[in-house]
Order: C-alpha cells, then sequence, then structure tokens
C-alpha cells in the first residue's frame, strides 16, 4: 500500500460527503413525512454539498492514480454512491415529485461511499486487465442502473406505504415505471459491453459463469417487469412489489453471488485487484 500525501485530504472530503448524505437523509425523510417543504429543499441542497465533497474525493484520487475509480473495493463503491447521488440530483432537479425516492436513494448512497471507506486502500496499480475503454462503458453503465432502481425502489416503497389514486400516487407510479425502464436500457448497455470486454480481456463473449448467469436473470427481470407494466396493466402496489423484487435479483447479483459463485468477476466486482 502506498503512501500518498493527498490521502488525508480524500479522507477529509469522502467524510464530509458522507455526513452531507447522512443529514440529507434525515432532512428528506422529515421533510417527506411532515410535509415541509423547506425541509426538503435544504436536503436537496445537503445532499448536493456531500456530492460536490465527493466529486472533489474522487478527482482528487484519478489525478494522482491516472485511471478511474474501478480497481478497488474502495474505489467501486465509492464511485457507485457518487452515481447514485448523481443520478437522483438530476432526476430530483428536474420532477420535484421525485424527492420522495430520496428515502432510498440518499441512504443507498451513503451506505456504499461508507462500505467503500470501511475497506480503504492506497494507491493501486493499474492491472493489464483494465486496459480497455469498453470496461470504463460496462462499469459506468451498471452503476447509473444500481441508481435508476435505487430511485425507482424509493417510488415503489412511497407507494406501497401510501397506497391510493391521487395525483401524487399516479406521478410516482409513473415514474417507477420509467426509472425501471432506464434501469433496463442500462443493464443492456452494461451486458454488452461488458461481453465485448470480455472477448478481449477471456477470449469469449459469453461463459454462463455465476456472475453472467445472475445478470440475464437481472435483465430477465427487469424486461418482464416492464412488460407486464405496459401491455398487462401493472400499477400501483403490484408495480411496487415488482420493482422491489427486481432490486432484490440486484442484490443477488452485486453482492451475495461474486462472494459465494466463484465466479471469475469477483474479483472486478468487489474491486479487488486483478491481473
Amino acid at each position: 500500500m502506498a503512501a500518498w500525501p493527498e490521502a488525508d485530504w480524500e479522507m477529509l472530503l469522502s467524510w464530509a460527503a458522507v455526513a452531507g448524505y447522512a443529514v440529507s437523509a434525515v432532512a428528506l425523510a422529515l421533510g417527506s413525512g411532515l410535509g415541509r417543504e423547506g425541509l426538503r429543499r435544504a436536503a436537496i441542497w445537503l445532499l448536493a454539498a456531500g456530492f460536490g465533497c465527493h466529486g472533489l474525493a474522487l478527482g482528487l484520487r484519478w489525478a494522482v492514480v491516472g485511471h478511474g475509480p474501478y480497481t478497488t473495493t474502495y474505489e467501486v463503491y465509492s464511485s457507485n454512491a457518487w452515481v447514485i447521488a448523481a443520478l437522483f440530483l438530476a432526476a430530483a432537479w428536474r420532477a420535484p415529485r421525485l424527492l420522495a425516492a430520496g428515502i432510498v436513494a440518499v441512504p443507498g448512497a451513503m451506505f456504499f461511499l461508507m462500505l467503500g471507506l470501511a475497506k480503504y486502500e492506497g494507491l493501486p496499480g493499474l492491472p493489464t486487465a483494465f486496459h480497455y475503454g469498453w470496461l470504463a462503458v460496462h462499469v459506468l453503465f451498471v452503476k447509473l442502473a444500481i441508481a435508476a432502481i435505487l430511485v425507482a425502489l424509493g417510488c415503489s416503497l412511497w407507494l406501497l406505504r401510501r397506497p391510493g389514486r391521487g395525483a401524487a400516487a399516479g406521478e410516482l407510479d409513473r415514474y417507477n415505471y420509467r426509472f425501471m425502464g432506464l434501469a433496463f436500457f442500462f443493464w443492456t448497455v452494461a451486458t454488452a459491453s461488458g461481453a465485448v470486454w470480455a472477448d478481449l480481456r477471456w477470449g469469449r463473449y459469453w461463459g454462463w459463469d455465476p456472475i453472467e448467469t445472475w445478470s440475464f436473470i437481472v435483465w430477465i427481470g427487469l424486461g418482464l417487469n416492464l412488460h407486464l407494466q405496459r401491455f398487462y396493466g401493472w400499477r400501483g402496489r403490484r408495480a411496487a412489489w415488482l420493482t422491489a423484487a427486481c432490486f432484490g435479483f440486484f442484490l443477488l447479483a452485486l453482492f451475495v453471488i461474486p462472494l459465494v459463485g466463484g465466479s471469475l468477476h469477483t474479483m472486478y466486482v468487489v474491486g479487488e485487484g486483478a491481473s
């Protein structure tokens, strides 16, 4: 583990981001639960402040190591958190109703960042396995898919908590569908680009190892979710439960299978060094 003088600044900025995300999550929960618009607006500014600190921490590390955040557990989980916060901020800025989804998205970002910080490492080298542009595409779209399904899950939890047919419920229902559509698109690109990279790395596009198999299961689940909503009129609680089930598949694919499945992907998914 190489020491580097900027590490203290990276840690300071990262923990400032954790604080911003944590206070934002509390403000969002209180503001949404009590109907306090001022708290909800404050939550967005707190989230933006944490997001800015987080971006500076990742940018500082990138400038020093010379590659994107995808070679260690810390880098993988920290950049997951940053992408989740980025997508949620962009979505909530455009559609204020989506602030309700922050009850999942913001704690999700904080969880990933803290998980990464718990596994913080020094400066890694850049393994030869990572010298492909297709990997950057693959990693980015996996992160975008995670962010999209967390926003959809946030909408779904509000639908399950407050079922109804009012304007608010209808809007959250539509956003659940739209963000599940985004998750499906992002996951499709991630899977396709991952196949191209696998051919460059291992000489084959698809090998049905555990992670590849579960990636396909997740893709089928997302597609089935959209199909049932679009063509069979599944809305409200049924659609919300579908989204929760798809999120369960995500958790299995991203956290459980890499650790227990003996996959070739394990070192990449959990961010450990590759060769």
